[in-house]
């Protein structure tokens, strides 16, 4: 059975193209708001990520990993672009909390 791949980071930004080369490239996939990402690199213009496709053998679909990068705007920092998984506000559960403030607000 294949490993999973692991998850670092979700997506924090509405969309994000990944390339498969830090300038030039190919567009290889495009992602949106709360996807899994596993970050192996951040830098001030760009994020190195791993990611996957699943390619068919004669066993059936394998995943295959390769390396891509989100590329930043000028001026945009990487934290408004990901968040590490867990810590991302719009992606958490507040039920319990939402629940308790009602009952305490009465």
């Amino acid at each position: 059975m294949a490993e999973l791949m692991p998850v670092t980071h979700t997506l924090r930004a509405d969309i994000a193209t990944i390339w498969s080369e830090l300038r030039g490239g190919d567009d290889l996939r495009t992602v949106a708001l709360g996807h899994p990402l596993d970050v192996q690199e951040i830098n001030e213009r760009s994020l190195h990520v791993r990611l996957w496709r699943y390619q068919l053998t004669p066993d059936g679909a394998k995943p295959v990993y390769g390396d891509g990068y989100i590329r930043l705007p000028k001026g945009t920092k990487p934290e408004t672009v990901i968040s590490p998984v867990g810590q991302d506000k719009i992606l958490i559960d507040t039920t319990t909390e939402d629940q308790e403030a009602e009952e305490a607000n009465g």
